[in-house]
């Protein structure tokens, strides 16, 4: 691999499962095809990407510094083991950058800092995982509209997560998380963010401060938590104080926590 083998190549050659591999600093073999491409240096050339790529456009050059993003993923999580960088979930690719990952269901455990390389995602599904934390690279991710790490077992988010600055969706019930950062305020696009199914028994100081829709039950779910006392009157007055979706999708009642 990472030669410029491209053009009467005899057919032994091209079956040998080593064609488009070369060894990685620590010993193990690695994907790296052949440069034998119009894309630029940093773009590698997938003429035919699987089917859980979505082409936005017909750039079949795809940014390197993604790639190696995918490649980490990849080899931070065993269960992920032999697959390569553009067959893991469901990716929406345009102008050779990612802009949509969904990497639902994968029994993922690590989500490396190099995440944060990923600066045209505009959206990130991780759910439903064994996620234990998510990493301060997060916040570099400054395209972000969409997060949704419900699910998981995650105990804390970043405090970078405050740096998402268009964020407009936040989902992470159902975690075990007992508290919010504080840098949660500063996400002024933010109009959906569900907190609901996880440990917590405090908000934010000036949770007040972000602007909800309080005729919207969607735009904020905290039910089945501890939040029992000293709750902004602002967060009580919100439909989706005590309830949670149910599996349908459909609101639920779902009270706080608080013993009598």
């Amino acid at each position: 691999g990472n030669n410029y083998i491209c053009d009467n190549i005899p057919g032994c050659i091209e079956s040998f499962a080593g064609f488009n591999y070369e060894y990685n600093k620590s010993g193990s073999p690695e994907f790296a095809l052949q440069n034998c491409s119009s894309c630029k240096k940093e773009f590698s050339e997938y003429n035919n990407p699987p089917n859980n790529i979505v082409l936005l456009d017909d750039n079949v050059c795809f940014s390197g510094n993604d790639l190696e993003v995918l490649k980490e993923i990849i080899k931070s999580n065993t269960k992920l083991k032999g697959y390569k960088p553009l067959e893991i979930g469901k990716q929406i690719w345009k102008n050779g950058r990612i802009t949509s990952l969904d990497l639902n269901n994968l029994n993922l455990e690590i989500l490396p800092e190099i995440i944060g390389n990923l600066k045209n995602l505009k959206k990130l599904n991780i759910y439903s995982n064994k996620l234990t934390s998510i990493p301060n690279s997060i916040g570099e991710l400054t395209n972000l509209l969409d997060l949704n790490i419900k699910n998981n077992r995650l105990v804390k988010l970043p405090e970078s997560i405050g740096r998402l600055a268009k964020l407009n969706s936040l989902i992470v019930d159902g975690n075990n998380l007992s508290f919010l950062p504080n840098s949660i305020i500063n996400l002024n696009k933010l109009v959906k963010i569900q907190i609901n199914s996880n440990e917590l028994k405090s908000l934010p100081d000036k949770i007040c401060s972000l602007k909800l829709n309080k005729n919207k039950m969607q735009s904020f779910l905290s039910g089945n938590n501890f939040l029992c006392s000293d709750i902004p009157k602002c967060i009580e007055e919100l439909p989706g104080y005590n309830y949670r979706y149910d599996k349908q999708g459909l609101p639920y009642f779902d009270p706080q926590n608080c013993t009598m």
